[in-house]
Formats: structure tokens, sequence, C-alpha cells
């Protein structure tokens, strides 16, 4: 069994270094992943209540995990975000992680 996904409370630089191994983890098996472009990708959620300081970093490596999901075929679903986290997700114009939105050049 695999362990819940959730995000830190400090979703800082200083933590996202550590985070790395964890997420690779976390990532669905590529082999098993859906191709058929035509049908809406299933949910992959991740647990974002607790996240109570964020910065670029966190941001960027969110990021990363969205693109890394909808490469094996889900899409990253931010459950229940932390006001901290919107403020952050809304201030770098990534309101697409939030599903709020489009943003460039992120892929949820």
């Amino acid at each position: 069994m695999s362990q819940p996904r959730t995000l830190p409370p400090e979703f800082t630089i200083y933590a996202v270094s550590g985070l790395r191994q964890e997420w690779l983890a976390w990532l669905p098996d590529v082999s098993t992943a859906r191709r058929d472009v035509a049908e809406q990708p299933e949910a992959w959620p991740v647990d974002a209540s607790a996240v109570a300081e964020v910065d670029a970093a966190g941001l960027q490596m969110l990021v990363a995990l969205s693109r890394s999901v909808a490469a094996c075929g889900k899409s990253l679903v931010l459950a229940d975000p932390s006001a901290a986290l919107v403020a952050g997700c809304e201030a770098l114009g990534l309101s697409a992680l939030l599903g709020r939105g489009e943003a460039q050049g992120v892929a949820s």
C-alpha cells in the first residue's frame, strides 16, 4: 500500500529537496497509464490542506509533479488547498494547479 499523498506544512525550498524520492514513489506506474486522450484523465488527488508556508521552489516542484502525473495519464487534483497555497499559486499565475483558470505552461 502506498503512503497517502499529502503536501507538507512547510512547502519551501528548505523542504522540497527532501521530497523528491517520496514524490517519485507516488507517481503512477507509467506502464499502466491510459493512453486514450479522448477520455478525461483520472483524478490523482493530493491533500493540500496542511500547507502553511509556500515559496516559488515549492510551487515549481508542484508544477513538475503535475506534469509528471499528466505524463502518466492522470490529472493532479489539489484537495482542499490551504489559503497560503492558493495565494502562492495566484501570485505566480498558477491558478490552473487549483483547477481555477488557465496558467501558461502548466499541464494538469
